[in-house]
């Protein structure tokens, strides 16, 4: 194994002890193949493995929990696992580029809105009504994916190869990576841009109307764009 492979698994595993309970503690760790580490922690008296997985192309974690671990538990080490992965994306999207996008239905109009970050400083807006029938059929999802190609085409306009993108629905990711099919031409469309673009994109899902800061500015930027229609081509 590449010690610097090595180094970003080991850096992975203490980001999830640091997020688990006290009463997790970690008792062995070894590495396997190229790109695999797996670690035992014990709770109470009772053992559970977890695998993880680091793709290089991707630059992504994946987590496997031992099957023999209760419901309880395989909870509290998946929540701990998202909580430590938010808070290193967080770190990592912190100075980069960032674009926050949402999509709104209203009136029987669909907009588009996306707010586009250096570090915290605003680079760019972007918004406007949404004329195409493939993406209005779909309403505010329609929108939604309309922002995340307007902001990679602003990253290629503007000779950015990488961008992280805050989104709300599930299909903004999964659709972009092949976990879901596309089975529509909007989908199909979308995810043909997406991955011809080059870009390398790191995906974060935020729940939507909870109050954070630039996932609300996205969501009036799309809501006040019907009220300035800007024709699509």
């Amino acid at each position: 194994m590449e010690p610097q492979i090595k180094e970003k698994l080991s850096t992975r595993l203490a980001s999830l002890k640091t997020s688990l309970s006290k009463e997790y503690e970690l008792l062995d760790l070894r590495f396997y193949g190229g790109y695999m580490a797996s670690a035992i922690f014990e709770k109470k008296g009772m053992k559970h493995r977890v695998d993880i997985y680091y793709s290089p192309v991707r630059d992504a974690y994946t987590l496997l929990i031992d099957k023999n671990a209760g419901p309880e538990t395989a909870v509290e080490i998946k929540s701990a696992w998202e909580g430590s992965e938010s808070s290193r994306n967080t770190r990592r999207a912190s100075s980069g580029y960032k674009a926050y996008i949402d999509g709104s239905f209203s009136d029987g109009i669909v907009s588009f809105g996306a707010v586009i970050l250096k570090g915290d400083n605003i680079v760019e807006e972007l918004s406007g009504v949404v004329n195409d029938n493939d993406f209005k059929g779909s309403r505010q999802v329609g929108g939604e994916l309309l922002a995340a190609m307007k902001v990679a085409k602003w990253c290629i306009d503007h000779g950015i190869s990488e961008i992280d993108i805050f989104y709300d629905y599930d299909g903004i990711k999964k659709w972009a990576n092949k976990e879901w099919k596309a089975r529509k031409e909007l989908t199909r469309r979308y995810s043909r841009f997406i991955n011809e673009s080059g870009l390398k994109i790191r995906w974060h899902k935020v729940k939507s109307h909870t109050g954070d800061k630039w996932n609300e500015h996205a969501d009036r930027l799309a809501k006040s764009a019907k009220r300035k229609p800007k024709k699509e081509v």
